[in-house]
């Protein structure tokens, strides 16, 4: 990446692809550009993949009761949404698959296929799931970094997998050395935005910060209403960049 000290933007190949966090419905999916991609939550109901971030309560009278965290779950009021509803409406949309229980992977994989989904990841699988995946040939994967997981466990599956989701706890873990390791190690990187974890207010700096150190992500997940923030022009005056992209 050349010296932009003196722009007012960043350069336009440098703006991460958005991954807009939690479509568990066709609504929410209307709402989304074609250009971005979704992150959905994945469940079983009577045998049936569903979307939702929280499991749903059956009544005493049959019927689907949301439980207390269900407000930001991402379904609808009805209950929740067939997986592959959604997945026959992508219409080319990247998608982030985050199953709520483990040993979905096959029944996903069925689905993404015969839609001939192609653009996908998996994420937050349990370790031996994910080497299950990757002794089948499955790299589509994304392994875990953060201040609280470490750099080394993920380079150790150099190969084996495509993606690193680089979490932002309490702050942004990336700094040259663990950027450059994982770039030489030949990962993608999904950056999990601030707001997510209640801090919008960090995302110009985060922005700023990796620009000067020369740091890029492929992608970001982050609320539909925030994307902009990650978009738009970036005001860089007074920032002298020295990375290399």
């Amino acid at each position: 990446m050349s010296d932009d000290s003196h722009s007012g933007a960043v350069p336009a190949q440098a703006a991460p692809r958005i991954i807009v966090h939690r479509v568990n419905t066709l609504q929410k999916l209307a709402l989304v550009p074609k250009h971005f991609g979704v992150e959905v939550d994945i469940r079983t109901r009577d045998g049936v993949l569903v979307m939702d971030h929280e499991p749903w309560m059956q009544s005493a009278g049959g019927m689907a009761d949301q439980g207390p965290e269900q407000k930001d779950s991402g379904s609808s009021r009805q209950g929740p949404e067939r997986f592959a509803s959604l997945v026959a409406a992508l219409e080319g949309r990247f998608i982030v698959l985050n199953p709520k229980e483990d040993g979905l992977q096959d029944a996903i994989l069925t689905v993404l296929r015969k839609h001939a989904v192609t653009d996908y990841f998996f994420l937050d699988l349990p370790f031996p799931t994910i080497w299950q995946l990757c002794l089948a040939g499955e790299h589509k994967i994304a392994l875990r970094f953060s201040e609280h997981e470490p750099l080394e466990a993920v380079l150790a599956m150099k190969g084996r997998a495509d993606w690193v989701w680089v979490d932002t706890f309490t702050r942004l873990p990336l700094d040259r050395r663990s950027h450059d390791a994982l770039r030489s190690a030949g990962f993608k990187l999904c950056l999990v935005c601030p707001e997510r974890w209640g801090r919008p207010e960090d995302i110009p700096i985060y922005r700023r910060q990796m620009l000067a150190e020369g740091l890029w992500v492929d992608a970001v997940m982050t609320a539909l209403e925030h994307a902009q923030d990650w978009t738009a022009p970036l005001d860089v005056s007074g920032l002298r960049t020295g990375g290399k992209r």
